[in-house]
């Protein structure tokens, strides 16, 4: 039996490593492989001895993990079967793709993580032409370690080459920094850098939109690897940009890094939108020459957050990230790292330093094989490196494939290209001005954006009309025991009209401070009959409210009524008589009707952030907003709505209008006293067929009031939608009702 020594517990990056395996036990999230092609005439028999008193000499490659009671512990091994698994493929056709598929294979093996944390093998193609290939769990290794580890296999083959292995100096022990590591997690050092990430961390951020894709909730854990070389020009010419920086303020190293990063951020912020954005890059966290020169885990991958202005330069962009990222480097401290950092992007970036050079004097060449799988909170990880020392960057994306699709990763490469060019050209280039758009997306946004269609009606006093001479004595308004037909609502509306022309003059401004009633609806279509523009002023705002809508709208005449806005001195009065249809001299029409540039209504925000702001909107949006609901949700038929929310609430337009030019009903649904519910009642009588509300009138709708039978559409807005609101609805409903969020702006007219 191997003898083990039991080492104790995780260091703090190995444990969240360690904790997102568990979730996927069976993937190859964390394999880190690598295959170096070397040009020479290996010796097998020495390599083999070389890579044996590798695996004896670095505890790394002889620890597992075990778990006990759901705890990881890791073991160190005293000894463990090295395994090199050698394959000789020398004379055969295609032995080079054969190897490939073998590393391939061998790379998306999952690992028993009890077991051994590797695995490796030698291909020999030709005599003078070898593969090495090693894949290694993360728990042991990251890219700094590899270059340890490749350089220290090569100057073991060397020594076993000459008969010297013994006289080799050992190499430090992982076990020293897992010490270090727990002392350091005791001092204030450590309080310090965990207070700052604190701060740093956006732990509601939401994920990084790629042209409206973002991580999905599901378990997928696949991704794709695009693997494109940078160019010798474009490598060159960001080595001299980044040289430029490192001359004024920063190491070389950094200063590449903080170029690369900038770019990034660029491409993010135009295709995502947000000016606040997080990415997550890994700090190497080695400070001493020891910890350099040790193999193991020792990156902590921690947040970058930048915010942009709205004129950012690369350049101005670049100076902030020279400041974020010497935060950065100065709290990247054993232990730093933590799961809400992990999600607070999903987006990684990871400039590797590190490289490798000739095996023995022999020319090599290095592949990173990629696994197939990924964190699945990141959408996008961006590796970048010149492992060769070659002088042109590879750049690997690694991107979720429940995110990217081809065209998305098409439009991101296209994008990082135009970006890098830009910033490269010119570095005092506004962000914003990078042009991103190809030839076939321009004619996309002009097809897009080319609205213009034949309405059914240029105002929706036309398509009111309409409906009186189609459906005269179909029924138009239901409140309680009164019903208006199409003729009679016509007939109230322009006898209303002519009073308010008389007492406010053509093409009133009107001030419509009625309670929820069919009063209410011959108003609206009576002001509009007129000519004039509508502004909702309910008769429970504070006197103060009142005044200042009726002043700032500069209104010529207020219409209320039974249970209406007080006269206010100074604007003349129009009231209506209730239950009982106003009557006019003749019920004919108005004698203007209003044109499309004609003001139909103004609507006020609640001046909760300040003083109220009245949003104007005119016949041609009114009606262009009406004909096409109207068609989405009236489909062609009269449809009814019930009119059961607020009338200054610009949501309720489209209970208001869309039944009345679709030959439909609007139901009155009376306030309630104190907070009003009548919502519930629209659903306990189920007489319409579509529901306008907000998500928090449907949140109060009990699941027994959601199996309705007429309604069938629920239309929301006003508020985000939650995605476990609509869910309930639909389950409760049994997927009968077809819910539809309509959230828009005020000055967007309505949706």
């Amino acid at each position: 039996m191997t003898a083990r020594t039991t080492a104790g517990g995780l260091t703090h990056a190995q444990h969240l490593i360690w904790a997102g395996q568990q979730l996927f036990e069976d993937r190859p999230l964390y394999n880190m492989s690598l295959a170096f092609r070397i040009e020479g005439p290996v010796d097998v028999d020495v390599f083999r001895a070389a890579f044996e008193f590798l695996v004896s000499t670095t505890d790394v490659l002889r620890t597992v993990v075990e778990s006990a009671d759901g705890e990881p512990r890791r073991v160190v091994l005293e000894t463990i079967d090295p395994a090199l698994e050698v394959v000789d493929l020398s004379g055969r056709n295609g032995a080079a793709e054969v190897a490939e598929t073998l590393v391939q294979e061998r790379s998306t093996e999952p690992f028993d993580l009890g077991d051994r944390l590797f695995r490796s093998g030698l291909v020999k193609l030709a005599a003078d032409d070898h593969v090495w290939w090693i894949s290694q769990h993360h728990l042991i290794t990251d890219g700094w370690a590899i270059a340890n580890l490749y350089a220290r296999m090569e100057s073991l083959y060397r020594a076993a080459a000459t008969g010297t292995l013994d006289a080799v100096e050992t190499a430090p022990d992982f076990e020293f920094y897992v010490d270090f590591e727990e002392r350091f997690r005791q001092s204030d050092a450590f309080t310090e850098a965990r207070a700052h990430w604190d701060q740093v961390v956006d732990a509601d951020a939401e994920p990084i939109s790629f042209y409206g894709a973002g991580p999905s909730p599901s378990t997928t854990t696949r991704t794709d690897r695009v693997t494109r070389r940078l160019g010798r020009r474009r490598s060159e010419a960001l080595a001299d940009l980044a040289a430029a920086r490192a001359g004024s303020s920063l190491l070389g190293g950094m200063a590449r890094f903080v170029v690369l990063a900038a770019a990034v951020f660029a491409v993010l912020s135009r295709i995502d939108g947000r000016r606040d954005l997080t990415i997550l890059t890994p700090a190497a966290n080695r400070p001493s020459r020891r910890f350099k020169s040790t193999v193991g885990l020792f990156v902590e991958v921690l947040p970058l957050r930048i915010r942009l202005d709205d004129d950012e330069t690369f350049a101005s962009l670049m100076d902030k990230l020279a400041t974020e990222t010497q935060a950065l480097l100065l709290n990247a401290r054993p232990g730093s790292s933590s799961a809400a950092a992990n999600r607070s992007s999903s987006v990684l970036l990871n400039v590797i330093d590190a490289g490798f050079g000739p095996f023995n004097g022999w020319p090599m060449s290095s592949t990173w094989v990629h696994p197939g799988h990924g964190d699945p909170d990141h959408s996008l990880r961006l590796q970048v490196h010149d492992f060769d020392g070659v002088g042109d960057l590879t750049l690997h994306f690694d991107l979720a494939r429940d995110v990217f699709d081809e065209e998305r990763e098409t439009r991101l490469l296209r994008h990082v290209d135009l970006v890098l060019d830009a910033m490269l050209a010119d570095p005092a280039t506004r962000i914003a001005d990078v042009d991103l758009l190809a030839d076939d997306e321009r004619r996309a946004i002009a097809a897009v954006n080319d609205t213009d269609a034949d309405l059914p009606f240029r105002t929706v006093v036309e398509g009111f009309r309409r409906q009186v001479v189609e459906r005269p004595t179909a029924l138009a308004v239901v409140d309680g025991d009164r019903a208006l037909t199409y003729r009679e609502l016509a007939d109230d509306a322009a006898a209303l009209a002519h009073r308010l022309e008389e007492a406010g003059g053509a093409r009133p401004t009107v001030a419509i401070g009625l309670p929820r009633s069919a009063d209410l609806v011959v108003a609206m279509l009576a002001t509009l009959e007129a000519g004039g523009a509508y502004v909702p002023v309910e008769p429970s705002v504070p006197a103060d409210r009142a005044r200042f809508l009726l002043d700032d709208a500069r209104v010529d005449v207020l219409v209320t009524g039974p249970g209406g806005l007080t006269p206010l001195g100074g604007v003349p009065t129009v009231e209506v008589g209730s239950p009982g249809p106003v009557t006019g001299p003749d019920g004919s029409p108005a004698r203007r009707a209003p044109a499309p540039n004609d003001l139909a209504y103004v609507l006020y925000t609640s001046g909760s952030t300040g003083t109220p702001k009245g949003v104007m909107v005119d016949h041609g949006a009114l009606a262009n907003y009406v004909a096409w609901a109207a068609d989405r949700y009236a489909r062609g038929a009269p449809t009814s709505f019930p009119f059961h929310t607020s009338f200054g609430f610009d949501l309720t337009v489209t209970s208001l209008f869309v039944p009345l030019v679709s030959g439909g009903e609007v139901v009155v649904y009376p306030e309630h006293l104190g907070a009003d519910l009548s919502v519930l009642d629209v659903f306990a009588d189920d007489r319409v067929d579509v529901v306008k509300l907000t998500p928090s009138h449907l949140a109060i709708v009990d699941d027994d009031l959601l199996a309705t039978t007429r309604i069938r559409t629920l239309i929301l807005g006003g508020e985000d939608l939650a995605t476990s609101l609509a869910a309930r609805v639909h389950r409760a409903s049994g997927g009968r009702l077809e819910i539809l969020n309509e959230y828009g702006p005020t000055e967007a007219t309505v949706g």
